[in-house]
């Protein structure tokens, strides 16, 4: 009640100042302003200020101008009221029967500002306060009748404060138009009239993405108010915002504290553009906002004090559109039942079409005290559309259709509660991620949602040259999330898939991803995501920074943080190493890589090894540790530990380094693989040794290969070295191009594309051998010889010839020296003349053939000599002038 009759304090201002002015109409202006000053200001309790009283005795009335009324003492909000201009007319007759009659009131540029208490009621300018600054029960009513035909509002404004929630409501521009009766008593009161707010503007707006307000609110209304019974009829009610006016009908109960009541609102001749023109330009989603067709709007709405209080609204749709500029074939034939309540919508057969396809959908969404969503939705939808209206994370792209349909029911504030029923099919469907090189295109497939399980037995989807076919369960979907992934594709390459930092500068620099090149390093351990998750992953050929496996199989379980993958493979090609038959059993946690490999076989550039086994780590700086490393090599064994480096993502960052130690290696099998040198050693072969290298390709790797290690062979034989050959032919000795040995020793090195070997010496049944010297990787030979003949070769030179005897050692036995140079192929033989000359078993002989040797006749008769039969010394005794045939010189002592 005092709420509606703030604006009639007021109006009784200056209808006491009329009264009086009609009785005292000769009693100067200035007088009458201070009367009413001081009486007016006593009665309210507030000071009071009046410009100028203009008192006129036909009409009986008067005008006053520049009107303030000012808050109590000590107020922030100053003043309460401003008032411009105010007019009355009075009638006197009706004055006689107790009854006051006002044909017009009239006030131009009133501005109230009010605030509320602690507990969110108004207090009212004349209202006794108590001690918590509430306003108090007032007087009871007087004993007159009060008939106010016509007052006027112009260029009103109302500023309503509530300071301790920090929110403001003005409405500005207000113009009211209203009629008053008020009997005897203030037993009942009717009003009726019209106000036009211009302009609302509230901070709570800004909560709502409203940034402008509402422009315009008509309200027509005609009130019956019983102030004893403390109710307020609304007899009819017109509210009209923007394009949209609601007819309302009802009660309300209480003047004091928040009201109750019922009230039921209809707008049976609605258009849905007037329901979108309450949507300001500052709204959310308002931009470029259409829609035509028709809304029926019924509603009830109940008080109870309650926040929200209880309504429910009833939209009935006849065939409406909806649409803005995302979506440019917008909604349309938008038709059924959508009921709202304070804490549930429903839709009843609501359908609509979009783009061409049909949607239905029916049910409820409560959120009330318990919770409960129970919906079905049914149809077919553009799988673009949801990137349109923004559902899509930024740079995603989709496409296809999706058909749906779907029940879903639970508790939306307990995903465990939840269950989805029904079925989805995608249709020729396609996405678009920044993380895909390449989009996904061709997803067709249907998915099954069974309560907590959601099911795909058969998604198929092409990614470039990758053809995949994928099942998908997913067990408690709305809790902790349960997934098995197995996916089959002919071919599945993830170097054309996926978008890797600085691919294509690499791609750019070696030409493409072939063989060998690899993806940046960082991290070469990716990042788990937080899932649980099981699966199989099978392909025929599976491509992986540049590596290409085939018969892959990978199956993997995740949980926690950690991944444990089986890999299978029939053949793995990593550069220039190709695994055969392999599998691995790994660990991912914390962004290291740990477990046992093997495999069937390894070929490693040349070596071929078998069983191999070993226990690996990777790290996320690139290292790669295989320790523990067994395998079957050449009929023999090896152990050792590999540690591969990758510093970068071309084959030349790639480093290794190794320790291996071999045992009972079939010699010649390691030297035709490693060398040119083929089919000339036999034995077995024990070797210790340390390699390292860099590179990826056979070419690099054997130019950047280092090693250095000890090796043995024993009970071998040596045979079809041509090199051997031409030193038999040489000294014409069959017996020399098989050698059978007992031992054979060698320290050996391997660096700038040479097999270097130190104090090679060899124990067989012909001779004993001493050979230092080098083979190249290219085949070329250059190596230093000394052979001592066994007693019975050594025998068979002296009878060739008696000169043999001179390259003989202590024991009797020729010891000829041999320079060995060319190629595997066609090696050059020639004799150690310098080397020969060295040895001081030839005493002073030696220093001869040095000295003699020097015009290289010497070394060619010597060649005669050895290379030649019975009697072929003479070339070397005719050489030598006759020395050893030179008599003695004639003794003069006689």
């Amino acid at each position: 009640m005092r709420r509606f009759l703030i604006v009639l304090i007021l109006v009784a201002i200056v209808a006491v100042g009329a009264l009086y002015g009609a009785l005292r109409l000769f009693a100067p202006p200035d007088k009458i302003r201070e009367y009413l000053t001081a009486q007016v200001g006593d009665a309210l309790g507030l000071e009071l200020k009046i410009g100028s009283v203009e008192p006129s005795l036909y009409p009986i009335g008067a005008k006053i101008s520049d009107l303030s009324l000012e808050n109590p003492a000590g107020s922030e909000f100053d003043p309460l009221a401003v008032l411009e201009t105010g007019s009355i007319s009075l009638r006197i007759l009706p004055l006689l029967s107790r009854r006051i009659e006002i044909s017009h009131a009239l006030l131009q540029g009133l501005e109230l500002t009010l605030v509320k208490g602690e507990k969110g009621k108004l207090i009212l300018p004349g209202e006794p306060v108590d001690d918590d600054g509430q306003a108090a029960p007032g007087p009871a009513a007087a004993d007159f009748a009060l008939l106010l035909s016509l007052a006027e509002l112009r260029d009103a404004s109302v500023r309503i404060i509530d300071p301790h929630k920090g929110s403001e409501l003005t409405i500005g521009s207000l113009d009211m138009k209203t009629s008053l009766d008020i009997e005897r008593g203030g037993e009942r009161l009717s009003a009726k009239g019209r106000a036009d707010f211009h302009e609302v503007q509230s901070t709570e707006f800004a909560a709502l993405g409203i940034d402008s307000g509402i422009k315009l609110i008509l309200a027509e209304y005609d009130l019956t108010i019983h102030p004893a019974e403390e109710t307020t009829k609304l007899e009819n009610v017109t509210i009209t915002i923007g394009d949209l006016s609601l007819v309302a009908q009802g009660e309300l109960r209480g003047f004091e504290g928040p009201p109750a009541g019922e009230i039921t609102f209809s707008a049976p001749d609605l258009e849905v553009s007037d329901l979108l023109s309450l949507a300001g330009e500052g709204s959310p989603g308002a931009k470029g906002l259409r829609g035509e067709g028709p809304v029926s709007f019924a509603g009830d709405l109940t008080l109870a004090g309650e926040a929200p209080p209880r309504y429910q609204i009833q939209l009935d749709l006849g065939g409406v559109s909806i649409g803005n500029i995302n979506i440019a074939e917008g909604i349309e034939n938008l038709e059924g039942r959508i009921e709202l309540t304070e804490k549930s919508i429903g839709f009843e057969d609501l359908s609509f079409e979009i783009g061409g396809e049909s949607l239905r959908l029916h049910g409820t969404i409560d959120q009330g005290d318990h919770p409960e969503s129970d919906l079905e939705l049914r149809g077919k939808l553009d799988l673009d559309l949801i990137e349109r209206i923004g559902l899509t994370p930024e740079g995603v792209s989709l496409g296809g259709k999706l058909g749906m349909d779907l029940h879903l029911t639970g508790n939306p504030d307990d995903p465990g509660s939840v269950a989805l029923n029904g079925n989805v099919i995608i249709e020729n469907g396609s996405v678009e991620h920044p993380a895909l090189a390449l989009p996904v295109r061709d997803v067709d497939g249907t998915i099954r949602f069974m309560g907590d399980v959601i099911r795909a037995d058969s998604l198929s989807a092409v990614l470039g040259r990758s053809h995949l076919q994928l099942a998908l369960r997913v067990d408690d979907p709305m809790g902790e999330g349960r997934v098995r992934i197995d996916a089959r594709g002919d071919v599945i390459d993830l170097d054309e898939i996926l978008v890797l930092p600085d691919t294509a500068s690499v791609n750019g620099a070696t030409g493409g991803a072939t063989a060998g090149t690899l993806p940046p390093p960082a991290p070469i351990v990716p990042p788990l995501p937080n899932i649980t998750a099981t699966g199989t992953i099978r392909a025929d050929t599976f491509i992986t920074a540049g590596n290409i496996l085939t018969g892959v199989q990978i199956d993997f379980d995740m949980a926690d943080g950690v991944a444990r993958t089986d890999l299978i493979m029939e053949e793995g090609v990593f550069g220039e190493i190709r695994f055969l038959d392999a599998r691995s059993e790994l660990v991912t946690k914390d962004g290291v890589i740990t477990g046992p490999v093997r495999a069937a076989t390894v070929w490693a550039t040349r070596i071929k090894l078998t069983r191999a086994r070993g226990d690996l780590k990777i790290t996320q700086d690139g290292r790669i540790h295989v320790g523990n490393v067994t395998a079957g090599v050449y009929q023999g064994r090896v152990e050792g530990d590999v540690v591969v480096q990758i510093d970068g993502p071309l084959p030349e960052d790639v480093s290794y380094e190794f320790k291996i130690d071999a045992t009972g290696l079939e010699a010649n099998e390691f030297l035709s693989a490693l060398t040119p040198a083929k089919n000339v050693l036999y034995g077995k072969f024990n070797m210790k040794s340390e390699w390292s290298g860099r590179g990826l390709e056979e070419e690099e790797m054997l130019r950047n290969l280092r090693a250095n290690g000890k090796a043995e062979t024993i009970d071998g034989e040596l045979k079809n070295l041509q090199a051997l050959n031409a030193v038999a032919d040489f000294l014409g000795l069959r017996e020399l191009k098989e050698q059978k040995f007992r031992t054979f020793y060698s320290g050996f090195r391997i660096e700038d594309g040479r097999l270097a070997t130190d104090g090679i010496t060899m124990t067989g049944e012909a001779a004993d051998w001493d050979a230092s010297g080098s083979i190249g990787f290219d085949g070329t030979l250059d190596y230093a010889i000394t052979a001592t003949m066994s007693p019975a070769l050594s025998d068979q030179l002296k009878r060739k010839s008696s000169l043999s005897s001179l390259f003989t050692d202590r024991a009797g036995r020729v010891v000829l020296d041999f320079l060995v140079t060319g190629t595997t192929k066609k090696p050059d033989v020639s004799y150690d003349l310098a080397k020969a000359a060295s040895r001081s078993g030839l005493g002073q002989f030696g220093t001869l053939i040095e000295e003699w040797s020097k015009d290289g006749k010497l070394e060619q008769a010597i060649e005669g000599i050895l290379g030649g039969g019975e009697g072929n010394g003479g070339g070397l005794e005719d050489l030598l002038g006759g020395f050893f045939k030179k008599k003695a010189p004639p003794d003069t002592t006689k």
